[in-house]
């Protein structure tokens, strides 16, 4: 009996083959993973980059660039400041400091072979944060703790950023990868959406070209719900007068109370022309 191993009984063949078969289920798509690691597929997949240390001020950055429509505030900016120190730990012996920013801003090269900020905004500015604010109690005690400071309470350099750095991307694909990594941190709001089409209307891209560039990434929340109509509201929130724009950011007005709003009203201007519409 022990050169003939025993058979496997139909329950356990039954058990055994659903329990290959969960083992071996793909991950389920979700809103913003949807074909989004395939929209620089020419390029080298980032995750093979590997994460370096910078000094913030030797990064290039337009906050133009940004796909928000409102970049982070103050408060925000000081609360994810506070985060990354307090998630960093002092360094020993030859092991250096364990840098408590979890993902790295990304970057690509210019002609010069300086780093120009493509994604990572809020981050950028959370460091700049920190260095500005050596003296600031919060700082200097995690400052401290990392034992970063010299004998005179200041940074004998200036505390750096994590940066990958990737391959050259065109200009709609940087648009892309910018909108992906600040959605997947925070949700889009349709001015933010609004702030997405225009750059890329500035590409020469028609409303029909947007939409399918677009519908991998759900902005509506629905499969494949995305339409020409939906493009030209989002176009149209980019006349309203500044403070509506922020209202609708905010959330405190709809998007189709804002589209009657603009209708209706004399006093808001075409946002290519500035003249008045009627």
């Amino acid at each position: 009996h022990d050169d003939f191993p025993l058979q496997p009984s139909a329950a356990q063949s039954t058990l055994r083959a659903q329990k290959t078969r969960r083992q071996t289920k793909p991950p389920r798509k979700t809103a913003m993973t949807a074909k989004n690691t395939n929209f620089h597929a020419d390029h080298q997949p980032l995750g093979q980059s590997t994460d370096q240390m910078f000094d913030v001020d030797s990064i290039v950055r337009d906050p133009a660039s940004n796909g928000r429509f409102e970049g982070h505030d103050e408060s925000e900016v000081h609360e994810l400041a506070l985060d990354i120190l307090g998630k960093s730990q002092p360094g020993a012996g030859n092991r250096p400091m364990f840098h408590g920013q979890m993902h790295a801003v990304i970057c690509e090269r210019d002609s010069d072979g300086r780093p120009v900020l493509v994604a990572g905004y809020g981050r950028v500015n959370a460091i700049d944060w920190i260095n500005a604010n050596v003296s600031d109690p919060d700082v200097k005690c995690e400052l401290e703790r990392l034992n970063l400071l010299n004998s005179d309470g200041d940074l004998d350099k200036p505390f750096p950023i994590k940066v990958k750095i990737a391959p050259k991307m065109s200009a709609q694909d940087g648009i892309l990868f910018n909108m992906s990594e600040n959605a997947r941190r925070k949700p889009l709001s349709p001015m933010d959406w609004a702030t997405v089409i225009q750059k890329l209307v500035a590409l020469g891209l028609t409303d029909a070209q947007i939409v399918e560039i677009l519908k991998p990434y759900r902005p509506t929340g629905k499969v494949n719900e995305i339409h020409t109509t939906w493009i030209g509201q989002m176009r149209t929130l980019l006349c309203l007068s500044p403070d509506m724009q922020r209202r609708v950011h905010r959330g405190e007005i709809p998007v189709q109370q804002a589209i009657v709003i603009y209708r209706n009203s004399k006093e808001i201007t075409d946002a290519e022309t500035g003249e008045k519409l009627q």
